[in-house]
């Protein structure tokens, strides 16, 4: 390409997407609707009663929220990175907006049952006919939290397949790669969660939802190694009056 990019992020990488899209609208939008299924209710309370339920509904509703607006984030960065609107990028799009619109119901009642729990509430009684389907939820959550980050995975790896079109030098490289090494990880984390619920009996398919929590321990050590990674080329570049490097890296 040999394109200047004037625009520079935090971490050093060249914005290529700056202006808004076809591609980034219609994503923005699907993103809306899947927040909008997931509020608890959008009429005004009319007693206390139904007041304390909309409360009760307020605390899944903001972890559900939290987890889109992180998804939506990666998304967000992608194309602000790489700017890439091509006919494989809008299919791996397509299929993530699927994942996350399949993923909002699942997600809400999910964590509307654990909230319950949480607060000592009593699940009525037809919530689940029978201990199978607690299996299955956990199931369905693991490989719907999957498809999301698998569909973020091959977006980012389409953008290593394209990286010489893109120009990106070895900074923007290194974080690229720190970028989907990352999301397959998450993805394959999703997928160990239904696994588990799958080999557990059902009544303790529910402690499969544990095995979210390598999700920070991964985040801590991928941190530390790609971070220090970065940050030693960052004060390189710097440090150095010579351009920067734009051949790949070395294997």
């Amino acid at each position: 390409m040999g394109l200047t990019h004037s625009l520079v992020g935090k971490d050093g990488f060249r914005l290529r997407g700056i202006e808004m899209s076809r591609v980034d609208g219609f994503s923005d939008v699907v993103f809306g609707f899947a927040l909008t299924l997931i509020v608890a209710s959008l009429e005004v309370p009319k007693t206390f009663s139904e007041l304390h339920e909309v409360l009760v509904g307020f605390v899944p509703f903001a972890v559900s929220f939290v987890l889109f607006m992180m998804v939506w984030l990666s998304h967000f960065r992608f194309f602000r990175r790489f700017g890439l609107h091509d006919l494989g990028t809008i299919l791996i799009n397509a299929g993530l907006l699927f994942s996350v619109l399949f993923y909002v119901y699942p997600l809400k009642f999910l964590f509307r049952v654990f909230t319950s729990q949480l607060m000592g509430q009593q699940i009525a009684a037809d919530t689940f006919a029978n201990s199978e389907q607690i299996r299955e939820l956990v199931i369905v959550y693991g490989l719907g939290f999957a498809a999301i980050y698998f569909f973020l995975f091959l977006l980012n790896l389409h953008a290593w397949r394209l990286r010489s079109e893109l120009d990106l030098n070895r900074l923007e490289l290194v974080i690229l790669k720190s970028e989907y090494v990352d999301l397959a990880v998450v993805c394959g984390i999703g997928l160990v969660v239904a696994a588990l619920a799958t080999m557990t009996s059902a009544r303790s398919s529910p402690n499969a939802c544990f095995a979210f929590f390598l999700i920070g321990i991964w985040k801590t050590v991928s941190g530390f190694y790609f971070g220090k990674r970065i940050r030693n080329m960052r004060e390189t570049a710097h440090g150095s009056t010579e351009p920067p490097v734009h051949e790949p890296l070395p294997g």
